[in-house]
This record gives structure tokens, C-alpha cells and sequence, in this order.
């Protein structure tokens, strides 16, 4: 169903040692009344009914309809913006101009709803822009995201420009015709009668020469520049998507005479050696500080080159420039490695104590319980795996990488696996908050959330095969000063569908909310408790959480989360890509202000060192900068490790000894990767030159 689904498989039973051979793990799946998942984390509070369930107060617009499930599910949360310079709101969906009844396929154009009065009800401009022909030459789209572009100081809706990429089925990365391969990006003003244009990337023979499959995270940064992350997979041989060996970030900048957005890409690799279990990235995201130069790229990939640990943990690259330059990965574990096998790090024992500890122990009646430590018998060492993520920067530029992490089927060194990604659901998940410092890099952790269940359900079918799932859709938005942030996730309401043996019926879970408030450089002040936004409204049980948008909605009472849900039509048949959807913008969940520090808990520092020091380091150059890639056809990324920060004069020159561009950056020590675009210069043989720090490096390179 989609990228995420295909890297998590589920294996078949397996035995934990010779002594519990009986013992499988499908049994851990098993409720016991003692063992069984414990109920939602809150961290101590008083009593505090602003925090409690608030459903009441909250109502649903009708947006416009969509082909399928697919627009809110699986791929990019960033569907819906919003920018409080414009007072506006927009959710970018597939469609068609004529609203056909929910028992009608409505159409494969991408289309824009926009609301120009902050979301209030009655003011949606339903299929306000048409951004690409899904059923023209740009081919069927896929996993719509977009944003509302407007220019720094404009206040005037008609100067501002919507903004769109989405998948598309041109079958440029696999054998079928209209299967995946292309990325498409359609944009338009909001003046009516403004025409889209449109601009179509094909795997392999366009440029970038790269293959295209799933886009991950897109952003919007207050200086009006667009990023967006995508992993680069190769499905032309393989049903699942197969890594390369590098990481891509588009950067868009509005370029007002040509009116267009010309476009960087910068490669950062994430080495793959293909060894017999090879490197994978499972998503990832994107996000900017309100200064918008301090900006995180972040995947969740499993790559032995840096730890062997079988699951999928984050990976961080920075940029301190507005995206200029962009650092290698850097590892930010929460699991073991090979130095710490014999003596935990006691920050990494307290914040793993709030999920299931380091070791676990399975008992005969299929039951298991936390060990008191690796000496007790039948004790097996946990690893944790992220299933799902989003990532926001606070306004001390920490990012804040919001994810849901369960137990991985590994079990440390006890259980041999053949994939990573074997996940056990019986051990519980967790909503998690891994907080970056922006200097030094060290990340901490803390629980927002324990959850009673692991998926949230679409499709209100009793044929558990026909149902679409999703791991608890983590989202975290933030205000535009970044000092309020909003997590938010959906579980299945278990009281109301209770899960069973034969029938797991429920179709669409609850959606939950918590607040935090920025109090200072890595302290944090917590909503005292999660909030059911959706139990008892009139969509209970009918609508789920489909998305966030990045941005807070400003009120003069504080501030708003910006959401949408849908609606899948009752007696849906089984095949969801047939399911036509509603979509419904969700009002009223609202925010404290930042000075309301009455419905907080006490300051929260977080509860972990999770940077790990000893691990495996990736190869690259520590002299003569490496472009890639090399020959390329006019998107390079120069890759250049310095000693010590300093200001580095960049000048490219053609095979004539003529410069054809030149750029000046401050670097900071350590890898940092540079993207170029040469798409307008001739073919040839070109010479990159740095000079930093008084050394001079230089690097030659074929433009196709």
C-alpha cells in the first residue's frame, strides 16, 4: 500500500531459545490482564480539565472530495498549510472541478481548497486552483503536498502562489506503464483566472538522472524558500523499493521574473554497500526554524556502515546557511551498541524505562513483563525501531523529531532475523519527542504518549486483510515563533472497538493532542495531559486525523491547530483504491498561549543522551571535495570535510578556464555537502575549486 508498509514485514513465528521453543512470537500479541499495554502516559499533574477531552468545542467544515484514501494516507503529511500572513488556509488533494457523489470516483487532478478567513466555517473555496492534469501528459498524481507561498511582508491573498508536488505514475522507475517514476510540481496565483504551470521530472532521463519514488517531508521556510526530502529507490527491478546510496533535498526559490521556481538539489549520501542486509531509508522529513536558516533534514534508515542494530533509527543532517550547505548523517541512537553490550548508559536506561526497558521476559501463557536486569532468567535485550515520524524546529532551533517507536522483533543479539523492521506488537508503542540540540548535536527523549494501540484503522470492513492501516500518523506542528508546540497522532478508541481474535472492526480512531511550550534552550513546559479531540463529537467512530499543517493558526486567545479528517462512504468495497473520500477541516482545537503556564506541568529537560560516540563511522573524503553525481546531467552536491569552521570562496570553472559560478560560505567544521546547478551550462568538463581556511582543493567533473 505504500513505501512505509512494504520495509515493515512481519515474519512468521519464531522460537526464542531451546528452553521456550513452545514459546512464539505471535503469543506476544497476547493480552494478559497483568502484562497487557499499560494505560495512556501522562506525566504528574493536578487536576485540570482545560487539558481533558474537549470534543464539545469542536466542529467540521466540508472540503472537497478526493479518488481515494491515498491523498491522506502513507505518504507526506504536508497537505494542508497555512499562512497567518494571509489569514488562510489550504488543503491540497486529488479531485475533480464537478463534486460527484462519495459513490462516484471524483476525479485524478490535484486541486487546491482554500479558506481565506483563517478556517472559519462557510468561508471554503472549494477547488479553488487546478495545479496538475493527473489524467494529462504529467500522468496520474500521487501523495499531493503543498503550500501557500506568499513573499516576505505581503499581506494581499492575489500576490500569493500556491505550491504543489505529488508522485506521479509515469512508469519511468518500473516496467508497468503507469507505475512509479515521476515527481511533478504544479504551482498557480491566487488571483482567479491565474493559469498553472506545471513542470514534470522523469526517473532516469530527465534531469536529475535519479530515480524517483516517494516524496518525505516538505517545508516552507519564513525567508519564502521551498524544501522538500526525498530518498532515492530504484524500483525498476524489484516490487520493493531498493535504496541507492544517497538522500536528495529540492530547494525552490521564487524567481519573480520568469516567474517560476528555480530549483537546487543537494546529495547527501548515506552510504550503502549493499551488504546481506542492505542500507534502506523507511521516511523523512524536513523542517526549518522561524529564522529560517537553521533547518534539519532527518530520515529513519537501518545502514550497517554506521550500526548494526536491526532496526530503523534516525539520522540527522543540519543546515545553519538557509539550506546552502547541508552536513552528513549523523546517528542519533536509542538502542545498544557494541560498547555499551556490557554497561548501559544510565541516561539511556531512564528514558528507555518509560517505554518497555532494556530487557524483556517471556513467560509460558504467552505473557511477558519488564526484567529486573540481563541476569534474570529468560531475559532477552530490547532494541526499539521507528515506524512512523514528523519533525518541527522550536525557536532555540532545536528540532523536535516526533515519532512512533515500537519494540523491533530482533530483541538485541537473542532472536536471528533475516529483515529489519520485524516488528512486535505486543510489546507496545510509544509517542515519542527526540529533541536535537542545535550545536552540539546530542539528542534527548521523552514520552508524550503510550498508546493502547499500536494502528489506527480505515475502513469499516470485517475482513481484517481489507482494512488500510496506519501506524498512530504522528504530527507535530508549531507557531511561527516557534515557542507553542502541538503533537498529534489517532489511535483506535479500544473501549469502543475493543480488538478480538477473529474481528478487529473498528474504522477510524480517535484523534489525541498535546501541547508544549518552549520555556527556554531545552526546557520545555508539557500539556499535564493528552486530549481526545474526537470522542463524543458527531464524527466519532465515523472520521479520523488525517493531517496537521506544520503551522499553528494565530487567534488572539493563543493559537490553533490547523487539521483535516475524512470520511470513508459506508459499504465501501474492498479494494481502498476505489474508496472516494470526504474531506472535513477540523475547528476548534485550540492552544494556550505561551504565558499560560497554569495548564503545563513542571519544566521537562528530557531524559537522554542518545548521540552514541562509538559507532562505525561512513567513508568520506577528508581532503579533495567529491561531487555526485559524477557524470551527471546538471543537479551536483560537493561533499568537503574541514578541519575548523571558516569562510569558503567556491568557484566553478568550464573547460576554456572560465568561471561559470561562484559562491562564498561560511562552513562549519566537519562534512558538509553544496549543491549546483548546471542545467543551463554546455556539456563538458568542469573544475571545482574551495579555498578555506588557506588550503585550496580542487575536483574535476563531466557535465552529460
Amino acid at each position: 500500500q505504500t513505501l512505509n508498509k512494504k520495509f515493515i514485514k512481519e515474519k512468521p513465528s519464531r522460537v526464542l531459545t531451546d528452553v521456550q521453543k513452545s514459546i512464539k512470537i505471535a503469543n506476544l500479541e497476547a493480552k494478559s490482564s497483568k502484562f497487557g499495554l499499560s494505560p495512556n502516559f501522562s506525566f504528574p499533574s493536578g487536576n485540570n480539565l482545560a487539558n481533558g477531552i474537549q470534543s464539545t468545542n469542536i466542529s467540521y467544515s466540508s472540503l472537497g472530495r478526493s479518488i481515494n484514501p491515498y491523498t491522506s494516507t502513507g505518504a507526506g503529511r504536508n497537505y494542508l498549510s497555512v499562512n497567518n500572513s494571509l489569514n488562510s488556509v489550504a488543503l491540497f488533494r486529488r479531485g475533480s472541478t464537478d463534486e460527484l457523489p462519495l459513490t462516484q470516483k471524483p476525479g485524478n487532478n490535484l486541486y487546491m481548497d482554500l479558506n481565506t478567513k483563517g478556517g472559519a466555517s462557510g468561508n471554503w473555496q472549494i477547488t479553488r486552483n487546478k495545479l496538475l492534469d493527473g489524467n494529462g501528459a504529467n500522468s496520474p498524481s500521487r501523495y499531493p503536498q503543498g503550500v501557500l507561498w506568499n513573499a516576505p511582508g505581503n499581506s494581499d491573498t492575489v500576490n500569493a502562489i500556491s505550491f504543489a508536488m505529488t508522485q506521479l505514475l509515469d512508469g519511468s522507475n518500473t516496467s508497468e506503464p503507469e507505475g512509479w517514476g515521476g515527481l511533478g510540481k504544479g504551482w498557480m496565483s491566487l488571483e482567479n483566472g491565474s493559469t498553472a504551470k506545471q513542470t514534470h521530472w522523469s526517473s532516469q532521463s530527465d534531469f536529475p538522472s535519479v530515480f524517483h519514488s516517494f516524496l518525505g517531508g516538505m517545508e516552507l521556510t519564513s525567508t519564502g524558500v521551498i524544501f522538500a526530502i526525498e530518498p532515492e529507490n530504484d524500483i525498476t527491478q524489484t516490487i520493493a523499493p531498493a535504496f541507492t546510496d544517497k538522500v536528495m533535498i529540492f530547494k525552490y526559490q521564487y524567481n519573480s521574473q520568469t516567474e517560476a521556481f528555480d530549483s537546487t538539489i543537494t546529495y547527501i549520501q548515506f552510504a550503502n554497500n549493499f551488504n546481506a542486509i542492505p542500507t534502506s531509508v523507511m521516511t523523512s522529513q524536513i523542517a526549518f526554524g522561524p529564522d529560517g536558516q537553521t533547518g534539519y533534514a532527518v530520515i529513519a534508515g537501518y545502514n550497517p556502515d554506521y550500526i548494526e542494530t536491526l532496526a530503523y533509527i534516525p539520522y540527522f543532517s543540519k543546515t545553519t546557511n538557509g539550506g546552502e550547505s547541508w552536513s552528513q548523517f549523523e546517528l542519533i541512537n536509542f538502542n545498544k551498541t557494541a560498547g555499551e553490550n556490557s554497561h548501559w548508559s544510565t541516561e539511556k536506561d531512564e528514558f528507555r524505562s518509560q517505554m518497555l526497558g532494556n530487557y524483556v521476559v517471556f513467560h509460558e501463557d504467552g505473557s511477558f513483563s519488564e526484567a529486573d536486569s540481563s541476569t534474570q532468567e529468560f531475559s532477552h535485550p530490547i532494541d526499539y525501531t521507528i515506524l512512523q515520524m514528523d519533525l518541527t524546529v522550536d525557536k532555540n532551533n532545536f528540532a523536535h523529531l516526533f515519532s512512533t517507536i515500537v519494540c523491533a522483533g530482533s530483541f538485541g543479539d537473542t532472536l536471528q532475523n533475516e529483515d529489519i523492521g520485524f516488528i512486535a506488537r505486543g510489546l507496545g508503542s510509544w509517542q515519542v519527542d527526540i529533541f536535537i540540540h542545535p550545536v552540539s548535536g546530542l539528542g534527548r527523549g521523552v514520552v508524550i504518549n503510550t498508546n493502547q494501540s499500536l494502528e489506527g484503522r480505515w475502513g469499516n470492513v470485517l475482513n481484517q486483510d481489507d482494512r488500510l492501516e496506519e501506524f498512530n500518523r504522528p504530527v507535530v506542528s508549531r507557531s511561527e515563533d516557534g515557542s507553542i508546540l502541538a503533537f498529534s497522532w489517532s489511535e483506535t478508541d479500544i473501549d469502543k472497538f475493543p480488538p478480538t481474535s477473529t474481528a478487529f472492526n473498528n474504522a477510524n480512531p480517535d484523534l489525541w493532542i498535546r501541547g508544549m511550550s518552549v520555556a527556554g534552550p531545552q526546557e520545555f513546559k508539557i500539556f499535564a495531559k493528552s486530549r481526545n479531540m474526537t470522542k463524543g463529537s458527531q464524527y466519532d467512530g465515523l472520521a479520523t486525523l488525517s493531517t496537521a499543517a506544520p503551522i499553528l493558526i494565530n487567534k488572539s486567545t493563543g493559537f490553533a491547530l490547523a487539521a483535516s479528517t475524512a470520511i470513508i462512504p459506508a459499504g465501501s468495497p474492498a479494494d481502498p483504491a476505489v474508496w472516494p473520500i470526504q474531506h472535513l477541516f477540523v475547528n476548534g482545537i485550540n492552544l494556550a498561549p505561551a504565558s499560560a503556564d497554569t495548564v503545563y506541568t513542571d519544566t521537562v529537560a528530557g531524559l537522554l543522551i542518545l548521540k552514541n560516540k562509538e559507532i562505525k563511522t561512513a567513508k568520506v573524503s577528508t581532503k579533495m571535495p567529491q561531487l555526485f553525481p559524477n557524470p551527471g546531467t546538471g543537479y551536483f552536491s560537493a561533499n568537503i570535510s574541514v578541519k575548523k569552521q571558516g569562510m569558503a570562496q567556491i568557484q566553478i570553472q568550464n573547460y576554456l578556464g572560465q568561471v561559470v559560478e561562484t559562491k562564498k560560505l561560511l562552513l562549519p567544521e566537519g562534512e558538509s555537502n553544496i549543491p549546483f546547478n548546471l542545467t543551463k551550462k554546455e556539456a563538458g568538463i568542469y573544475t571545482l575549486t574551495i579555498k578555506i581556511n588557506g588550503e585550496i582543493f580542487n575536483s574535476r567533473f563531466v557535465k552529460r
